[in-house]
């Protein structure tokens, strides 16, 4: 999944880095929309991530242990 992800992250980065290239010739300009566009992949990335290990944990867990907990509280 993470690889995926990365990959499908990258390339949307490279799109917009590429946009950006192209249609905004200002360098002051262009320069904070590309520290946003940076900021939009880290975000991305560490979303990504921050999934992955909660999947991680769950898949770990004896779900009907836990549900049954869950259950037996209410």
């Amino acid at each position: 999944m993470h690889a995926f992800a990365s990959t499908a992250i990258d390339s949307i980065q490279s799109a917009k880095t590429q946009f950006l290239n192209t249609f905004v010739p200002n360098e002051s300009i262009r320069a904070p929309l590309q520290d946003w566009v940076n900021a939009q992949a880290q975000f991305a990335r560490q979303s990504v991530s921050s999934a992955e290990k909660f999947f991680e944990e769950v898949t770990k867990m004896d779900l009907s242990k836990e549900f049954n907990k869950f259950v037996k509280t209410k």
